[in-house]
């Protein structure tokens, strides 16, 4: 395949251009061409000059395209050479010329010699007229320069002659400069130096005077052949130099031109050329040459540092700078323009290779340039600018990249000389350097800021830079204040920011009124009022902004921006100036906010863009806070409300006190006073009325709703603006009435009426605590705008913890729509959201009687209607479901007497539908109920039951995905759901069966006659449903050989060994002996040992007052001996008695009887003894007291007959063991009957852990006048329906009526069984640490711990928690103490609180000792380290955090922060853990003093309870609910170990008949 043009290889290419581009003349042919004898004889003198020229016209063609014969171009030359003679015609001459052009060039290769000869001729022939003819048949000559062969040492003058004619002519010069290059550059050689400088000076005057460009290129494509293919003679550099400086302005020839600059100083002559270069710049003619100092300083430039420099000239900038300066010195704009672009090259490129001389005078050279910009006209200083201006910005980056060695002093005066030029960034880099200098140390500093203000901010119109002012301003006043107060604002500050009201730009006035703010905050001298006046004259205008209707005004947010820096600047002014003078000006700031708010409620039209200030506005105002003595302060920010408030010592609220007037508004305070500024708060007052009455803006209104509450919690503000309270009420009221307008800006996403309710509802609440400034009508309306909330949904929540609040401190307004917010709670639906708070709301109300005093069967039932719904366990978790159970019990206790009975049924009904429920839908297959009566767990108990280990079930808590989970193996959860439902079911239905007829305490308490008769006796035990029941018989067996007495009987009658007895039981109790003066009630010790096993011990029934031996007791047993002898009693009267006790989950009771039938055969006479009590005391005469002891009346759990026969002995004797708390408070009686005292332990010994709500020794510490009375019920204590309760309620509840009793057999594992059921307390029992926290002690557990006493205010608290008892003589049987013991160091005293089925013990660290040798407090914190809640009275002024004091078990805190006017902030701080259970007593809530402790109290309770439970669900526990629902489970688990034996001892015994019932394996 044939290779193309393309194809062939470069060399081959280049090879065959040469070749066919050697010359440009056609060649003839190889056919000869010969001259006739005509045509010689034709050209011959002698022939007619016209002939010759016609022969001549007729061989022009053949002698250039054919080859002439031997010597024929010779032949031709002699016949018309004469006609080339300058007398002939110039026609003729310019015909024959031509004629020898041709021929030269179709002869070309055979001239030979004839090439001298015509060169020759063209040398001498110098006529004017032929120049151009003659340059044309010299370029054929000589082929265009390129062949000078048989002339080479001619050539040049020949060459140079013709170029000063030709350019001396200023003819067209363009062949003769053609032929000029090609004769460089193909015949150089033969150019002598001489030649060469004569050449160069000819095209330099040409070029430089010229108007043709091609020529000039010419001109300089020859100098540059000569550079590279001759050199240029010393003595004509400078001028072949100049040439190029002047043409290189030329901007068609200045890239040649540059070229051809560059190629001779790429050269040997490289250095001479720069010399030159500079000495044509230095040079001082009288006229000075612009184009050529212009063309030396770019070539200069682009040589050394240009793009293209030539590397080989190493010479630094420095070198050549000054010759710049010298340049600059007849500045012409050119030269200053080039000069411009030049130095911008020289920073740009070669910046970092400078030093710091060479900087130096780089700066200099600028700063002259700069002078010199005033000489540039319109068309050329932009340009000249602009290059200036990137100079300067290429200089301070290499300032910022700290590669500028030179001075920045130097460099940023010429930043300041161009800062007008400079960009932003430049100036702002000035400023940010001339701000270094601005201090008291430099002299003048305080006007240079003052003209930094002047040109920088006044005269500049940049945005950035004069904001940059600004700051630098604020900076240098705010460090100098102090001393130079006075003088920087007089120079820099007022002259200049005076006017900011009427200026422009924006940016700069939001900026401005920043500035003038934040020298307002630091200012202290007379000039603080010029800058308020500033802000104020800005502020005025906001109320301007008026809608026309001849203009429409059009706004947005945007144009009341700098109104909202004013007001913040104003907010902050205001409370920098509240706690430092002066603050006069705190009232002006106040004012001033006050007035702009209603300003901006007035003009609607702008409403919807000024939010932002009157949310800001409202921010401060709702911040403030006062405290007693009614100075003011401030918290930090909106929403703190535990943040201590540091107040100023020289602000005051307007106070009326009793008896003064109030201060008015705006006068300062009395002269004891001076220094004090009073602010009147009525208008802000009235200012949040008129919000929440007009404002559209929901931020606004939603800031205000959220931080009224917080303020409201501070009394000392607003106790004196009592009308302003009702307006708030009232207002508030109107906002969650249906008619009410809702705000419909920036509004969010779904907004609506119960969104809004949401947030006015815990303001109302809020309002509780000021119900001594609030009218019964404005209180009615609050409760009543509650209870319209409850019907909501979305609001029900927060109504019902408002409605709380109210039940607490509105209670007699309360009384009125308690029935009916009860009837609006039965009416909203049982959900997740709303459980705990009305739970809350219904235990609260529960320990304030005299709210539901007057209460019937109708609000009882809706009580528990409310209630029944959360005790369904497949809907709600454990807290929830166990709470309800809680408030059912309490209420049911509550309930009166008679009453009960008929709510039995209503309740049981309610429990059972709960469960009924999820089985009728179809969850899962209901399975026989007798098997779910069963324990809820069947893993194996700590127990001395040698049970054999069973797999481990536990159980899922479902219903609600909120539901903490129980992980168990088991086939259903909802099963397991099921049984805990139906063990609450079956514990709370056998307390209504305790109660539901009688009032008995917990526990029985075994007189010492029981003890006495039942000494030697037997008992047995059987289990029956879910009650153990225990008989005890007398029995006894002894002889009466003692006078007709037992061994017994006679020690019991017997003087001498009843004082022995005495003095006996009194060594070994020791808590027994009277440390007291006291008169109070005195109960012995029973507590024997750590399982409470009821020991069956004798003992002896002494009267307190009465010495052993002494005439009571001998009264008493003359008694008995006299009823013997009168054959009243038997030979052994403690013969058939017997004891009746039932223990079951509810509790325990026990009767004492005696069998009344005779003997089948006849024995000695048994006088039947219907109450040998009753016949005893008929008989004994008892000395009473001096001093009367006040007491309540103790219910007997004796039997019916024995009550009708009570003296008044027993009477006292059971008003001894009243409990504190009784089930129904009975009307006090005061009885004067001394107490009995039991030398002896009774039946049921306890040990410490044991629960009871008998009393303790030493009684109450507490005025019984505080307490409040109730209306004695005229009822009987025992009933007959109590009594068959009792024995047959557990039967009757059984799946069938089939059941059968077990007999407990009498061995150590079931004994032990019933030590442990005994050990579970009979009632709820909590434990609760109490710590208070001084003043600088909130970060210090040593502190907190190692605190001894509190307050006056916190030792109210505590003696409104519970009662005080004395450690070392209380009854640990009786009284739950969670721990605490007298003899292990504990302390002396405690707080304790009963309740009719509850006990709390507080673990208080101030009761507890400190000891030097426990600086840790390690025994105060094993108590309360130990709680799972602790009660914080903080007093320090600094918010409490959780962890403080350091426990394992302290899951929430109930944190009381007392403030001013009685009142209290409460709130909690729980583990995340909890935070389900208590989340919606996170949030602080405000109660009086007189409230406090009881709401504490049960807060502290609720949260025992929810730590209990997560506790449990946390160990993999059964779920826990109360003390009962242990005890039944407890039972159960023993009725299952019975069940099993007995179907064991079945599979061996196959008679059945009713022993198997009454005797047990022993």
């Amino acid at each position: 395949m044939p290779q193309t043009k393309q194809d062939k290889p470069l060399g081959e290419r280049l090879r065959a251009w040469f070749k066919g581009n050697k010359s440009s003349f056609t060649r003839p042919q190889d056919i000869e061409l010969h001259l006739s004898s005509e045509t010689v004889h034709e050209l011959g003198t002698d022939q007619p000059v016209h002939t010759r020229l016609q022969t001549l016209k007729e061989l022009q063609d053949l002698v250039k395209e054919r080859r002439l014969q031997t010597h024929g171009v010779e032949l031709l030359w002699v016949k018309i050479s004469d006609l080339l003679d300058p007398k002939n015609d110039k026609e003729v001459r310019h015909a024959v010329l031509e004629f020898v052009r041709d021929l030269v060039a179709g002869q070309y290769t055979t001239l030979d010699i004839m090439r001298a000869e015509i060169f020759r001729f063209l040398k001498k022939h110098t006529v004017e007229e032929d120049l151009n003819h003659r340059i044309k048949l010299l370029l054929a000559l000589t082929e265009e320069g390129k062949d000078i062969l048989h002339f080479e040492d001619e050539m040049g003058n020949m060459l140079i002659s013709l170029l000063r004619t030709c350019t001396e002519n200023l003819s067209d010069c363009t062949d003769i400069l053609c032929l000029t290059v090609n004769l460089v550059k193909f015949n150089s050689a033969y150019l002598d130096p001489d030649i060469v400088s004569n050449l160069i000076r000819v095209l330099s005057d040409h070029a430089c005077r010229t108007t043709r460009d091609m020529e000039i290129k010419s001109c300089l494509e020859i100098f540059k052949c000569i550079v590279m293919y001759n050199f240029v003679p010393s003595e004509a550099l400078l001028q072949f130099v100049s040439c190029l400086c002047r043409v290189v302005n030329l901007p068609e020839v200045s890239q040649d031109s540059w070229n051809t600059m560059r190629s001779l100083i790429g050269t040997h002559l490289g250095h001479s050329a720069l010399f030159n270069l500079c000495v044509l710049i230095q040079s001082s003619p009288e006229f000075v040459d612009v184009a050529l100092v212009r063309g030396a300083v770019f070539f200069i430039g682009y040589c050394l540092w240009g793009p293209h420099h030539v590397p080989t000239l190493k010479y630094s900038a420095m070198t050549v700078l000054p010759v710049f300066l010298v340049a600059l010195q007849e500045a012409h704009p050119l030269v200053v323009f080039e000069m411009a672009i030049q130095m911008e090259s020289l920073v740009t490129r070669q910046g970092s290779f400078l030093n710091a001389p060479g900087w130096e005078e780089a700066i200099t050279v600028l700063q002259t340039l700069i002078k010199k910009l005033d000489v540039c006209d319109a068309s050329l200083r932009p340009n000249v600018e602009n290059h200036i201006q990137n100079t300067v910005v290429t200089l301070e980056t290499f300032a910022e990249q700290k590669k500028y060695p030179g001075s920045r002093s130097r460099l940023y005066d010429l930043v300041e000389s161009v800062a007008h030029l400079c960009p932003e960034n430049s100036v702002l880099h000035l400023l940010k350097h001339r701000s270094e200098y601005l201090y008291p140390a430099k002299d003048g500093w305080i006007s240079n800021l003052g003209q930094l203000m002047d040109r920088f901010y006044e005269r500049d119109v940049r945005q950035q830079v004069r904001l940059k002012m600004l700051s630098i301003l604020v900076d240098t006043v705010t460090k100098n204040i102090l001393m130079y107060e006075e003088q920087l604002l007089e120079v820099a500050v007022l002259p200049f920011l005076s006017s900011l009201d009427v200026e422009i730009d924006r940016t700069v006035k939001i900026k401005g009124v920043q500035t003038i703010s934040e020298l307002a905050v630091v200012t202290t001298g007379s000039h603080l009022k010029d800058l308020l006046d500033i802000l104020e004259r800005i502020l005025k205008k906001v109320g301007d902004s008026v809608y026309s209707q001849d203009t429409a005004v059009l706004y947005n947010r945007q144009d009341f921006l700098h109104y909202q820096e004013a007001i913040l600047g104003l907010v902050s002014i205001f409370r920098k100036k509240f706690y430092h003078p002066p603050v006069t000006c705190v009232r002006r700031c106040y004012d001033i906010l006050v007035t702009v708010l209603d300003q901006l409620y007035k003009n609607q039209n702008t409403i919807e863009y000024t939010g932002e200030i009157r949310l800001e506005i409202f921010r401060c105002f709702l911040c403030l806070r006062a405290r007693f003595d009614y100075h003011m302060g401030f918290i930090s920010e909106c929403g703190r409300s535990d943040e201590a408030v540091s107040f100023s010592p020289y602000v005051i609220c307007e106070s009326r006190q009793p008896g003064k007037q109030a201060t008015p508004s705006g006068q300062l305070a009395a002269s004891s006073d001076k220094g004090l500024v009073t602010l009147s708060l009525t208008r802000a007052c009235r200012l949040v009325i008129r919000c929440l009455k007009e404002e559209r803006d929901w931020r606004v209104l939603s800031l205000v709703l959220a931080e009224v509450p917080n303020v409201l919690q501070n009394k000392g503000m607003l106790v004196r603006y009592e009308e302003s309270i009702c307006l708030l009420a009232g207002a508030l009221c109107a906002l969650v009435q249906t008619n009410s307008k809702l705000p419909d800006i920036n509004i969010p996403t779904r907004f609506g009426r119960s969104d809004f309710n949401m947030a006015v509802y815990p303001v109302l609440a809020a309002l509780a605590s000021y119900n001594r400034w609030l009218d019964m009508d404005t209180q009615k309306k609050l409760i009543k705008s509650l209870e319209y909330g409850l019907l909501s949904k979305d609001c029900n929540k927060v109504c019902t913890v408002a409605l709380t609040a109210c039940i607490l401190e509105m209670s007699s307004s309360m009384n009125t729509f308690l029935p009916e917010v009860l009837l609006n709670l039965s009416k909203i639906s049982a959900t997740v959201h709303i459980a705990i708070p009305v739970l809350e709301f219904l235990s609260t109300l529960i320990s304030l009687p005299k709210v539901f005093a007057s209460f019937n069967n109708d609000q009882y039932m809706s009580v528990f209607a409310i209630t029944l719904p959360y005790t369904n366990p497949f809907k709600f978790n454990h807290y929830t479901v166990s709470l309800a159970h809680h408030v059912i019990i309490m209420w049911f206790l509550k309930c009166r007497l008679s009453s009960r009975k008929d709510f039995v049924k209503f309740i049981v009904k309610g429990l059972e539908g709960n469960v009924l429920q999820p089985f009728e839908e179809g969850n899962f297959r209901k399975h026989d109920l007798a098997s779910m009566n069963q324990d809820s767990s069947s893993r194996t108990r700590s127990s001395s039951l040698k049970e054999e280990t069973r797999p481990t079930r536990t159980r899922h808590m479902t219903g609600v995905t909120s539901r903490p989970q129980l992980k168990r193996t088991g086939p259903d959860e909802r099963q397991a759901l099921h049984t805990f439902h139906q063990e609450l079911t079956e514990t709370c239905s056998d307390i209504m069966s305790r109660y539901s007829f009688a009032n008995p305490s917990v526990q029985p308490e075994r007189s010492s006659l029981s003890n006495f008769l039942l000494k030697s006796g037997s008992s047995a035990s059987w289990l029956l449903g879910t009650s153990i029941i225990t008989i005890s018989v007398s029995g006894c067996g002894l002889n009466s050989n003692r006078n007709g007495f037992c061994d017994s009987c006679h020690q019991f009658c017997s003087p001498a060994v009843a004082a022995q007895d005495t003095v006996t039981a009194k060594k070994r109790h020791v808590s027994e002996q009277s440390v007291r003066t006291t008169p109070v009630m005195k109960l012995s010790s029973i507590s024997q040992d750590d399982l409470g096993v009821r020991e069956k011990t004798g003992g002896l029934l002494l009267l307190e007052g009465v010495a052993p031996g002494g005439e009571g007791e001998q009264d008493l047993r003359n008694t008995l001996e006299s009823l013997n002898k009168e054959g009243r009693l038997c030979s052994c009267w403690c013969q058939g008695w017997c004891e009746v006790l039932v223990r079951r989950p509810a509790g325990e009771v026990s009767w004492m009887c005696r069998l009344q039938n005779g003997q089948l055969t006849s024995g000695p006479d048994d006088s039947a003894l219907a109450d040998i009590t009753g016949m005893l005391m008929e008989e004994v005469k008892i000395k009473h007291s001096n001093d009367p002891v006040r007491l309540k009346v103790q219910r007997s759990n004796s039997d019916p007959e024995i009550m009708e026969k009570i003296s008044e002995l027993d009477l006292a004797r059971m008003k001894s063991i009243r409990q504190s708390c009784d089930p129904i408070p009975e009307e006090e009686t005061s009885l004067k009957p001394a107490a009995l005292t039991y030398v002896t332990s009774s039946r049921r010994p306890r040990s410490n852990t044991i629960d009871s709500t008998s009393p303790i020794k030493g009684g109450r510490r507490m005025d019984s006048s505080a307490l409040p009375t109730f209306k004695q019920e005229r009822n009987n204590v025992i009933s007959p329906q109590f009594m068959f309760l009792q024995l047959y309620q557990a039967a009757a509840m059984s799946s069938s009526y089939a059941e059968k009793p077990l007999a407990i057999p009498k061995l150590k594992q079931f004994e032990n069984s019933i030590k442990i059921l005994d050990m579970i307390p009979c009632q709820e029992t909590h434990k609760v640490g109490v710590l208070y926290v001084g003043v600088g002690q909130t970060d210090s557990e040593r502190d907190i711990l190692g605190n001894r006493y509190g307050s006056a205010r916190y030792a109210t608290f505590l003696n409104g928690l519970g009662n005080l008892i004395d450690l070392s003589e209380v009854n640990t049987s009786k009284v739950f103490l969670g721990g605490l013991s007298y003899k292990d160091g504990d302390g002396e005293f405690a707080y304790i609180w009963q309740e009719d089925a509850m006990q709390v013990v507080y673990h208080t660290a101030t009761l507890m000792p400190n000891r030097e040798s426990d600086p840790q407090f390690n025994k105060k914190k094993r108590h309360i380290g130990n709680d799972y809640v602790a009660i914080v009275y903080n007093e320090s002024g600094k918010p409490y955090k959780m962890g403080t004091v350091k426990g394992q078990f302290i899951y929430a805190t109930v944190v009381v922060e007392p403030l001013d006017f009685h009142s209290n902030r409460i709130s909690v701080l729980a583990k995340p853990e909890l935070s389900e259970f208590l989340s919606h007593l996170f949030c602080g809530k405000v109660v009086s003093d007189h409230n406090l402790s009881m709401l504490v109290r049960q807060i502290a309770l609720h949260c025992n309870l929810a730590a209990n439970i997560y506790s449990n669900i946390e160990k993999k526990a059964d779920p826990y609910a109360s003390n009962w629902l242990e005890r039944l489970r407890h039972i159960k688990r023993l009725k299952a170990k019975l069940l099993k034996e007995k179907a064991e001892e079945e599979e061996e015994d196959t008679q059945h008949d009713f022993m198997r019932y009454c005797l047990s394996k022993s």
